[in-house]
């Protein structure tokens, strides 16, 4: 049998799909029960199965939606009004970069369509923003985690952030 990639954790990395958070818990849930295929820390290959795991589980611990999560901790207080999983007012809207029609990367490819919310807000990936909004959360990681006086990550989750969490050990692959 084929070896699946794998995360650093050593599971075997599922392709990217939208879910309904439902079927994120459920995958969260297979994912704890199910073995790892090799040992934890002996091989790294990006996945996107932990950040699912790590969005379900804050959706569960919070009660609400990713979104109703992270919108009145980091994007209100920081000032990023322009940010959330999807675009439904019309005026931002107008403001959307897209591929143009027939682009020949995107032709054959089901896009992900940021004007119409979805029942899974994807801890992998999905965030609409603007340049402004982006410069402000950069803004505060390169001041040690806080911005305009208020601390949003601590110094030492920081350091984990922006240190090599894989080591000398796991072996590595071109992109």
């Amino acid at each position: 049998m084929p070896t699946m990639p794998q995360s650093a954790a050593g599971w075997r990395i599922e392709p990217p799909v939208s879910v309904p958070v439902a079927a994120g818990s459920r995958r969260a849930a297979t994912a704890a029960a199910d073995p790892p295929d090799e040992p934890p820390g002996s091989r790294f290959a990006y996945s996107q199965p932990c950040t699912y795991t790590l969005a379900t589980i804050i959706q569960r611990a919070a009660g609400s939606p990713l979104s109703g999560y992270l919108r009145p901790r980091l994007f209100e207080p920081l000032g990023m009004k322009d940010t959330s999983f999807y675009v439904t007012d019309a005026q931002r809207q107008a403001r959307l970069a897209e591929p143009f029609p027939g682009d020949g990367v995107t032709a054959n490819s089901a896009l992900f369509d940021p004007r119409v919310p979805k029942a899974m807000e994807s801890g992998g990936g999905g965030l609409m923003s603007t340049a402004t909004d982006y410069t402000r959360f950069l803004l505060m990681l390169r001041n040690g985690g806080q911005l305009d006086g208020k601390r949003y990550i601590s110094a030492a989750t920081l350091k984990a952030m922006t240190s090599d969490q894989l080591g000398p050990q796991i072996v590595r692959t071109a992109l």
